[in-house]
């Protein structure tokens, strides 16, 4: 299996990544329903199948072209869709997203609703909602291996009493320190043990002086 991507302008798009699929012939081989070679699609998402084919490759080169002989193609493709994010197309993706909804999460991370219910009352998984009522879970709390940021839920806790929402929470993730080399809180709690400690008294200060400007009472030492 090989990809190969090229520009060319399409529809009034400035330019489609045309990735073209050669499969080694079998009579079993297909593309799917409704899908012929070569594939169009946007630039960005032309990158992402030729970035996955090559690291797929990788792995065969590693364990021999029959290491995924009994694989269910379509339940892992379902898995891999659901493991891209999201973008809301609002100014909200730059600063915090992109983004999973709840149905993205199950399927990727193969767990109940009712377990992402709990991680969010444990703190240990951040949610926002948008306008219209749905749930949606930053990505930025997820490593390259879909693992959470450890020690969020030492964090959260103390930000949302002194922030207008999660939203706002989401955000003080996000924002560069410049005593951190424009580290961002996120960043830091995937670092040392001290730098989680220093996140926690980050937020714990943050959120002091925020909750004393309301108050008018001096943030405590």
């Amino acid at each position: 299996m090989s990809k190969r991507t090229q520009s060319s302008p399409h529809s009034g798009r400035e330019a489609v990544s045309r990735v073209e699929l050669r499969i080694a012939a079998s009579e079993s081989a297909s593309l799917g329903a409704g899908v012929r070679s070569p594939v169009e699609l946007s630039p960005v998402a032309g990158a992402l199948v030729v970035e996955f084919a090559a690291k797929l490759q990788q792995r065969l080169d590693a364990e021999g072209d029959d290491a995924l002989d009994a694989l269910d193609v379509g339940r892992v493709a379902d898995r891999l869709v659901a493991s891209v994010p999201s973008t809301q197309h609002s100014e909200w993706d730059e600063l915090i997203g992109p983004f999973y909804d709840t149905a993205a999460l199950v399927a990727w991370k193969r767990v109940t609703r009712q377990r992402l219910s709990i991680l969010r009352r444990q703190h240990r998984l951040l949610s926002v909602r948008t306008r219209d009522g749905v749930t949606l879970h930053p990505s930025f709390q997820f490593d390259t291996d879909g693992g959470l940021t450890p020690a969020l839920d030492g964090i959260v806790p103390l930000l949302q009493p002194a922030l207008a929402d999660d939203w706002s929470v989401a955000l003080w993730f996000n924002t560069p320190i410049d005593e951190w080399q424009g580290r961002t809180p996120a960043e830091m709690l995937r670092g040392s043990a001290e730098d989680q400690e220093s996140v926690r008294l980050r937020a714990t200060e943050d959120a002091a002086t925020l909750l004393a400007s309301r108050t008018g009472a001096p943030a405590s030492a």
